[in-house]
């Protein structure tokens, strides 16, 4: 019961572009380096510097994903068309190997509201993880469980992180992790 459950979900987010396929997006920059970004809700009064409300997108993704990188692209793929817009680098956390960006132009999606964030899951939960695995063109989702919690080691600091057993590859990095309900509960960081 508890498969057909997960698999039916899963066949939810996929077909009906909820909250997690339709806040993906793909990072790509002129060093070669590609890699997976998501929007995420924002209160008002918490919004990253320079943006006005719901005028372009905000997307979180890892810092090494674009660190030291001159020009950053964020595309809003899906199967009929592809929107590529600059962005620019508004806040970059190295010690949690996270980054906030800000896309030039209007929002690229106006019913893309941003992924709320969730509650820390328990040990054995469902979750999915949404990326682009080794710069395919299309968004992929996969599903994984919560198998335990761990200190990695980020820039010369120990960062609790969730470990997720799930099939990640090079262009997951900075890919949201999502519970069922469809919130936010982790960025894709490490592949082991």
């Amino acid at each position: 019961e508890l498969t057909e459950n997960i698999m039916r979900r899963t066949i939810y987010l996929h077909d009906d572009a909820v909250p997690i396929w339709t806040n993906t997006r793909k990072i790509e920059t002129g060093g070669g380096s590609i890699g997976t970004g998501c929007c995420v809700q924002w209160e008002k009064n918490m919004r990253p510097r320079g943006q006005a409300e719901a005028n372009s997108d905000i997307v979180v993704t890892n810092a090494h994903v674009v660190d030291r990188q001159n020009e950053i692209f964020v595309s809003k793929v899906t199967n009929q068309f592809v929107i590529r817009r600059q962005a620019h680098l508004v806040a970059i956390d190295y010690s949690h190997d996270l980054a906030i960006l800000e896309v030039e132009g209007p929002a690229t999606d106006p019913d893309a509201n941003g992924l709320f964030v969730g509650d820390y899951p328990e040990i054995g939960a469902p979750v999915f993880i949404c990326g682009f695995p080794l710069g395919v063109d299309t968004p992929r989702l996969v599903m994984g469980l919560i198998s335990g919690s761990a200190e990695m080691p980020v820039e010369g600091h120990l960062v609790q992180s969730l470990v997720v057993q799930a099939p990640v590859n090079q262009g997951n990095s900075g890919g949201p992790v999502c519970n069922a309900a469809g919130e936010l509960v982790g960025i894709v960081y490490a592949i082991n």
